[in-house]
Order: C-alpha cells, then structure tokens, then sequence
C-alpha cells in the first residue's frame, strides 16, 4: 500500500476535499505477461531559494531509490491466494538521474536459457545473479509455461555473442530486418504505417 499525504493527498469526489488516503494495487485476474514498473525517483523538497522563477522558493528535485528488489528469477508468486507462479523474462535498466540516464536491457534468450544484456550496439552475456539489480526500472514475467507456448518464427543464433552492428537497421522497406515477422494478425500495423 502506497499513503497519499501532504501535497500527494488524493481528492475525494464525495468530500470535495483532499484527504490522506492509503493506494493499494490489487490484480484479480492474471494476465499470462506481468510488467512491473518500480518507482525509482522520490520527490524531495529542498529550502534552496531560486530566485525569480515559477517555482517559488521551493525547488522540488527528485532522488533515486536504488533498493535492490531481490524476487528471484523463477517460480516467482505474485500474491498468497494465487496459485499460479510467474517468471522473469526481461528486464529494463535505468542508469542515472531523472534529469539525464541511460537504458539498457537484460533478457532471457529462450532457446538456450541463458541471460544478455543489450547496450545499445553491445549484447554481452550475464551471469544470473546481475539479471536484476538496483538499476533496474521494468521488470517483465511470463506466467509459467506461456513463452514455451508462444511459436518461435525465427531461431537464434548461436555460437557467438554480437556486437557493433549485429543489429540492422529497422525500417519499413526492410522487413527482412525486423525481430519478429509481420503475420496476418499483425498486418494492420504495416498496412497502417505505409500509409503514413
């Protein structure tokens, strides 16, 4: 649970007022993919005067919350009265501050179960235990045994770690690019952006 107070108090329609309140997140039914995002920037207010701004006297910054969110990687339970287990299949860094930061992302490649980090060009392998860290913003679950389900179009290379280049130019006059093919379901998105 999440307590709305002082500037965050949530506005009550029946009170016509703000009042402190307490915000809890409650799932009933779940979904065979779970995007966690954690929130990682807390509102800070410091007593630095900024002079003639629209501000005020008040300059409100934002701190990073660097706390290690330790869920594990599989068999993961999303509450008690759910049988079902979750696992990680991605999950999405944040580096740096509000203001400025970088992303990379760190997935599970389901033909040979091993971890990879993308930076940018850079895919460099990981070990288990640097999947999920205090940098990490989003973290993506997969309901056991939807992805084993899921047809794969393409196989993965294997054999070799890529860099520099390894990923092609994206666009829509080289599908033969594109990580996942355009199919009858997923036509519409083609059709439309041609037109565009």
């Amino acid at each position: 649970p999440e307590k709305l107070t002082g500037d965050n108090k949530w506005y009550c329609d029946h009170c016509k007022e703000h009042r402190d309140s307490t915000r809890t997140l409650s799932v009933f039914v779940v979904p065979p993919v779970l995007i966690v995002h954690l929130k990682r920037f807390q509102k800070v207010d410091t007593p630095h005067v900024l002079g003639s701004t629209r501000l005020g006297n008040l300059c409100c910054l934002a701190s990073k919350i660097k706390t290690l969110v330790d869920c594990g990687l599989d068999g993961i339970r999303i509450g008690d009265y759910c049988e079902q287990t979750y696992s990680v299949f991605a999950v999405i860094n944040h580096s740096g501050s509000l203001r400025s930061g970088h992303y990379t992302a760190t997935c599970r490649n389901r033909t040979d179960g091993e971890w990879y980090n993308f930076d940018d060009e850079t895919v460099t392998k990981v070990e288990t235990s640097d999947v999920i860290t205090e940098e990490a913003y989003c973290i993506f679950l997969a309901r056991e045994g939807f992805l084993a389900a899921c047809p794969r179009e393409r196989p993965m290379p294997t054999g070799r770690i890529y860099s520099h280049g390894a990923m092609r130019k994206q666009s829509l006059s080289t599908p033969e690019h594109w990580p996942v093919k355009a199919s009858k379901r997923n036509s519409w998105a083609l059709e439309s952006a041609e037109g565009v």
